[in-house]
């Protein structure tokens, strides 16, 4: 166990240093959803410390910060996975993706016409 520790501050110091995507709160999301696999209780009140740790927003005003909870109730959605793989959507975003952009990009036209 000791060793997973200093791994995973390793992994997270890192993560800092390099400035990589999701920095070492993430590498602390990514272990405690590891290491507390099999108890869920401990499992979500954990992540939850760690949130609001790394948040870094130690007053009262730190528990109703959007991101805060936001990132709290993304655990909800997170611990109604039962396991199985939800529809097959593959095409669908293959179409919507790009579509979107396009969207996006023939409104900002407009927009630069209207302007």
């Amino acid at each position: 166990m000791i060793i997973s520790f200093v791994t995973i501050a390793i992994g997270a110091y890192i993560s800092y240093i390099c400035n990589l995507d999701g920095w070492y709160y993430g590498i602390a999301l990514i272990s405690v959803f590891y290491l507390f696999y099999d108890m869920p209780t401990l499992k979500y009140t954990a992540s939850i410390l760690v949130m609001y740790i790394c948040g870094l927003n130690f007053t009262i005003s730190g528990f109703i910060d959007p991101y805060f909870l936001t990132a709290v109730t993304s655990l909800l959605f997170i611990s109604m996975y039962n396991g199985e793989r939800g529809m097959k959507m593959k095409y669908f975003f293959y179409v919507f993706y790009p579509g979107h952009l396009l969207i996006f990009y023939l409104v900002s036209l407009i927009l630069i016409k209207i302007m």
